[in-house]
């Protein structure tokens, strides 16, 4: 799993006791925007993901009931994908795939794109977890497709990678060389030593 993790978690920031008090307190604040009151609840629940994602679960239904609320789907589907990688960091994988497509079908709805992209990633990392390599490449073909329409070649390289290491284990090593050569090429354009790096070591 720990192969995995980087490229659900690359988009965590960190924050300190004292800024997730600060956004709580933003939070209960009726007189701000709904939209700036969710932005804080979900720095808040995103913070706790990877540390205590009991507590990740318990601010992402804060998040998700003020969402449901104010009518906003993007915040809802932001909330039920951090429930979803809270249960696969405690490792329940099955729970974690459930509400990754709860919130994949609040992103169609939403027409937010880039965060259909990331739950179809989220949900191929869980189905290779579970050794569905057919489902896994499935989502991650799905994401692919999404990232390719808006030329995000970071995102690309992340899910050829992925991609790779799934014909890896099906020991399909040309499809696999494949993916990993477009991956490291994409790293290569964007100047990422880090990313070619992390390709090299798949």
């Amino acid at each position: 799993m720990k192969k995995l993790l980087f490229i659900i978690a690359f988009l965590i920031p960190f924050i300190n006791l004292a800024q997730q008090d600060s956004l709580l307190i933003v939070f209960k604040n009726e007189k701000l925007e709904d939209s700036v009151r969710l932005k804080a609840i979900h720095k808040v629940t995103t913070s706790f993901l990877f540390k205590q994602p009991d507590s990740a679960i318990y601010y992402a239904n804060k998040q998700l009931t003020f969402a449901k609320k104010t009518n906003n789907l993007n915040y809802q589907a932001e909330a039920l994908q951090s429930i979803g990688t809270s249960n696969y960091v405690r490792q329940n994988i099955d729970t974690s795939i459930i509400y990754y497509q709860k919130s994949l079908e609040l992103y169609k709805k939403s027409k937010n794109k880039s965060g259909e992209a990331s739950i179809y990633n989220n949900i191929g990392i869980m189905y290779e977890i579970k050794g569905q390599y057919s489902k896994a490449i499935n989502n991650y073909l799905n994401g692919l497709a999404i990232r390719e329409k808006t030329n995000n070649v970071k995102s690309i390289s992340r899910l050829n990678i992925n991609i790779g290491n799934v014909y890896t284990q099906l020991e399909e090593f040309n499809k696999a060389y494949g993916h990993y050569k477009k991956a490291k090429n994409g790293f290569t354009e964007l100047n990422d030593s880090s990313g070619v790096a992390k390709t090299l070591m798949a």
